[in-house]
């Protein structure tokens, strides 16, 4: 349920989530809702898209991958889209950002980022990457921004900022980390 209300919320392109009145009309949509329209909206229903729900005027969410860039174009059968007009800043990893230990910096990354997802039409930013870096093991390392929480909390709320004074819409913030016993991953 938090799930379908962030998703919904960026949608209907909130910029304040605990407005009263945004929640009331976020929860009458979901009672409206199918279980199949719900499903769909957490599901994907092609590269970097999930469903809208047309009845409703709930439309297509769009989103681009990518903590330090906002992906090429590609088609939603994931093959890249060719002779189109593509091109994007692909911005320093996250733990390159962080080693700076300049939150004005992080700004200035998060406005990019906001302003290329917004030209691009894009809804969410699958990003920024702040899990800590517990193991060298872990294949996202390169995503996120440090080992220290402390460095990431200072770090992460101007790159947010930046985003959200470009492109008032929703982050992707899930956590992906190893689990040391049973040496698999979970997301959170």
């Amino acid at each position: 349920m938090p799930f379908l209300l962030s998703l919904l919320s960026c949608c209907l392109q909130v910029a304040a989530q605990n407005n009263i009145a945004t929640e009331q009309k976020i929860n009458s949509l979901i009672k409206k809702m199918t279980l199949q329209e719900k499903l769909g909206m957490i599901h994907a229903n092609s590269s970097f898209t999930s469903n809208g729900v047309a009845r409703l005027n709930i439309p297509e969410l769009v989103m681009s991958d990518g903590p330090h860039g906002v992906r090429p174009e590609h088609g939603r059968d994931w093959e890249k889209d060719e002779n189109v007009n593509d091109s994007g800043t692909y911005l320093p990893t996250g733990n390159t950002l962080a080693a700076t230990w300049n939150p004005a910096l992080g700004y200035q990354y998060g406005e990019v980022l906001g302003s290329e997802a917004k030209w691009r039409g894009k809804d969410v930013i699958l990003g920024p990457g702040i899990n800590i870096i517990r193991t060298p093991l872990n294949g996202r390392n390169f995503e996120y921004l440090s080992e220290d929480p402390y460095l990431i909390s200072k770090m992460v709320v101007g790159y947010i900022q930046g985003v959200q004074a470009q492109y008032s819409r929703s982050l992707h913030l899930a956590m992906d980390y190893p689990i040391p016993v049973s040496n698999t991953k979970t997301c959170r």
